[in-house]
């Protein structure tokens, strides 16, 4: 049984293999609707509904468009036994405006069983919890408590109205909600609404035995106030370790953490705060003073959803809170320290391993006061100019024993003072002299901002010479945003790959920027002159596996020392900030790039991508070759045709990837002769082409061009049921990516297919149209059998059809969920009938199985 079936993403899968049902679509603006009928309950059959019902996992139920007209049909059947045996997971989407939920509560009653043990009743769009009537509210858990006693996960509704109808009776335990809660024993995680606290029976909830996490959530009453007492007692919330808030009121906040026997277990806390505007000072200061009744605190999340600037933390009394708890982990978004240098973060955060500050601007003097805290191995920061080389030069000692990742963002001030202030010769040479900061770093990425990307590297170059060390494998420099790669001084390139190969002798991977003649940064590298010439630096990368650079690497004199590299296995050219010209000849030596086995051309001028695939020396081992082209208007032929004729030069090529960019006047033509001739010399087993497809595709001989390929991904080329044949003539195809139209030539429907591909197992189909046009109808509604039967002729293997754009709740959704279904359908009543016909012979086979609706019948007969 196919996969697919693990997880529905819409109950319409499986009510349609219920037979008689009928299900009406009223198209909406925004999402389609669906009325579901089934016929009387003396009518209806269950048998092939059954059949697949056992394999589902997971099912997703939208309400307001899956609208069932026959729920005593199948509740009466839910009774006799489960609907659906192996459920695990159920998951019910409630529109934000909703606050009904009668209906939902009637899928949840109806599909859970005793096999469920995850129920999710959520929003489709907004953030806070959905609430219901105290009615609906306890029929839902009433539901669960009866159905589902397995139960771990449950995101549980509020109640809508806290009215004196609803209060609890004098013997609290005796209540029925009460007793609900309390029979959800297995009950591990728990999604309520603030509103909940409010309520009586609350003090239930802390009496489930299990429970580890509880999410408490926003809800409708906007305004509640919890009282200050808590209603838990000593032996409430015995297992809870994990707590989460999600946008409640700082006071909320306030009142909640001061509920001992909820928080004082707690191992993990995550909030997130509100959307407001930074005040001076933030309100959660004194509501985030609670933590201090978390003294098993070990993880500590907080986003600040702040539309100003970042909120300021230095408040004394929080972080001598912080200080006090055993914290390993700690995440801060939208916040940050303004007077770090103030701070004792090793008194701080004395075990935390992995520290994440994404808006802490810092520079490196105040990455020495992030040094000092003993265990941290992750460090996430933002980096800025503007610091006291005297004051960082007597901190530098300090270091960061475990950090191993560092991607270092550079970012700029109005305060930061001019460059050589930042970088006198002193500071130069105690930043190549030090001991390194991060002496088990192993991953260093340095990234141009694009504010910046029309500056040399000069900045993101010092920082570079701080952080590394001789653990470094893999060094990055690259752009923000764009193509090019960055740009340094000649000096400064000398002194980047004399400061690699002296600091970093296991290098592996590197990013390297280009040589801008026209920079002249001479004074800022006086005291780091390089010690040996570029081409013994580069010969000296001997352990490099991969390259990234600029094409003038083959405009200038190191390409020699570059393409001796012995392990050198990827390289990957970028475009230049300004256009070179690459000589026509190769002055590569003629065992070059022995090694090298993938090459990679990102957005060069076909220009250069041409004169690239004529070195010989580059490409004669090249097994894996990645083109993103350049953009340019695609009327007429394309002028990268005569480029790629060179890939005849690639006799190895096994895996070829091409991406054409976007046009308005739509996608490249790639029927040109030459380039479909050169294609068909080469062994190549994977083609993606983007932005491209076959205009004449019948006039294409894809088994003559393509006769060893396995992987064909074309998502702009368009066919139809009745062109999908000619792709059928490919004999080793197994997985196969194209766009589907719409055919107008009926008669084509009903004509079998004179071509079988046995090896394709996925078709991936992308739906496509133009502005103003509705989604192309996958196949006429009342030839479904048909077109299943003519996809099984052409590929009688094919395990499923893959649908990555189209949205789960979507009606092109359900339909090619029922095109799916049809074909394992197919399949299995194909395969039950050659059996018998094995076992008993043809004429018990034409007997038992004269038409598929005897199907479930004769595989029963089969088990």
């Amino acid at each position: 049984m196919p996969l697919v079936w693990n997880n529905v993403s819409s109950p319409l899968c499986l009510l349609q293999l219920i037979s008689g049902s009928v299900i009406i679509t009223a198209p909406d603006e925004r999402d389609r609707g669906y009325e579901i009928f089934l016929p009387s309950d003396t009518e209806v059959d269950f048998r092939r509904f059954d059949f697949y019902a056992s394999q589902v996992r997971s099912l997703d139920v939208w309400p307001a468009i899956h609208k069932m007209a026959s729920w005593d049909v199948l509740m009466s059947r839910s009774r006799i036994a489960p609907l659906l045996p192996r459920l695990s997971t159920l998951r019910v989407l409630l529109p934000d405006e909703s606050n009904t939920f009668t209906h939902e509560a009637i899928w949840v009653r109806t599909f859970a069983n005793c096999s469920v043990t995850s129920v999710y009743l959520r929003v489709r769009y907004g953030i806070r919890t959905p609430a219901m009537g105290f009615e609906g509210f306890c029929y839902l858990l009433d539901a669960i408590a009866r159905t589902c006693p397995g139960l771990r996960k449950f995101s549980l509704p509020s109640i809508e109205d806290a009215g004196e109808s609803h209060q609890s009776s004098p013997s609290l335990l005796t209540h029925p909600t009460s007793r609900n809660f309390l029979s959800l024993s297995s009950l591990c995680e728990l999604q309520i609404g603030i509103s909940i606290f409010s309520e009586d029976f609350v003090q239930v909830v802390g009496l489930i035995p299990r429970l580890e996490h509880l999410l408490v959530g926003r809800d409708q009453r906007m305004g509640l106030m919890l009282p200050e007492l808590s209603p838990f007692t000593e032996k409430s919330f015995p297992a809870l370790v994990k707590l989460s808030f999600l946008h409640l009121k700082w006071s909320n906040v306030r009142a909640l953490l001061g509920y001992m026997p909820l928080v004082r277990n707690i191992v993990s806390f995550h909030i997130v705060t509100p959307a407001e505007k930074a005040p001076r000072v933030w309100q959660g200061a004194t509501a985030l003073f609670l933590l201090v009744n978390t003294p098993q605190l070990s993880e500590l999340d907080m986003l600040f959803n702040c539309a100003a600037r970042p909120y300021n933390l230095n408040d004394d009394q929080f972080l001598n809170v912080l200080s006090k708890l055993p914290l390993r982990t700690v995440r801060i978004l939208g916040a940050q320290f303004d007077a770090i240098s103030s701070i004792p973060l090793d008194k701080i955060f004395p075990n935390v391993t992995d520290l994440s500050l994404p808006q802490q601007t810092a520079g490196l003097q105040c990455l020495s006061r992030f040094a000092i805290m003993p265990r941290v191995k992750r460090l996430a920061l933002a980096f800025s100019e503007g610091f006291s080389v005297v004051q960082w030069m007597s901190e530098c000692e300090a270091c960061c024993p475990s950090l191993q990742i560092l991607d270092l963002r550079v970012t700029y001030t109005a305060d930061d003072p001019d460059l050589e202030e930042v970088y006198p010769r002193a500071y130069i040479h105690v930043v190549a002299k030090v001991r390194p900061l991060l002496p088990r770093l192993s991953e260093l990425k340095v990234l141009q901002v694009i504010q910046y990307q029309e500056d040399p590297l000069t900045n993101e170059f010092m920082w570079m010479l701080a952080f590394l060390s001789g653990s470094v494998t893999l060094l990055h420099f690259v752009r923000e945003v764009g193509a090019s790669v960055p740009a340094i001084s000649q000096e400064g390139f000398s002194c980047l790959l004399d400061t690699i190969v002296r600091t970093c002798p296991n290098i592996r991977s590197l990013a390297m920027p280009s040589i801008d003649p026209n920079l002249d940064e001479e004074h800022l590298f006086l005291h780091i002159l390089p010690t040996q010439p570029i081409s013994e630096c580069i010969l000296s990368l001997n352990g490099l596996r991969e390259l990234q650079a600029g094409v003038s690497i083959f405009f200038s004199n190191i390409i020699q020392e570059i393409g001796s590299l012995a392990h050198l296995e990827r390289l990957t050219l970028r475009p230049e900030r300004s256009e070179i010209e690459l000589p026509e000849v190769s002055s590569l030596a003629e065992d070059a790039f022995r090694a090298t086995k993938m090459l990679t051309c990102m957005y060069m001028s076909w220009t250069s991508v041409r004169s690239l695939l004529g070195y010989t020396s580059l490409t004669r081992n090249i097994t894996s070759f990645r083109v993103s082209c350049p953009f340019e208007t695609p009327w007429g032929e394309w002028h990268g045709a005569t480029a790629l004729l060179r890939l005849k030069n690639m006799t190895q090529l096994r895996d070829l990837d091409i991406e054409f960019p976007d046009s308005l006047a739509g996608p490249y033509h790639l029927n040109v002769d030459e380039f479909l001739e050169v294609l068909s010399r080469l062994p190549l087993r994977t083609v993606r082409i983007l932005g491209a497809q076959f205009k004449t595709l019948t006039s294409v001989p894809l088994d003559k061009i393509f006769p060893a390929v396995t992987d064909m991904i074309l998502p702009q080329q368009k066919a139809d049921l009745h062109r999908l044949a000619r792709f059928a003539i490919m004999p080793n195809v197994k997985h196969l990516a194209i766009a589907f139209s719409e055919w107008h030539g009926k008669n084509d429907w009903f004509s079998p297919s004179s071509v079988c591909c046995p090896s394709l197992e996925t078709l991936e189909l992308t739906l496509t149209r133009s502005d103003g046009e509705a989604l192309p109808e996958i196949y006429p509604r009342a030839y479904i059998h048909t077109v299943a039967t003519r996809l099984l002729q052409m590929f009688p293997n094919i395990r499923r059809i893959i649908w990555p754009t189209v949205g789960n709740n979507s009606y092109e959704y359900a339909v090619l969920c029922l095109l799916n279904t049809r074909i394992v359908v197919l399949r299995e009543w194909n395969s039950a009938r050659s059996r018998i016909v094995e076992r008993y012979g043809q004429e018990a086979a034409d007997a038992l199985m004269p038409n598929e609706s005897l199907l479930a019948r004769a595989l029963e007969l089969l088990v």
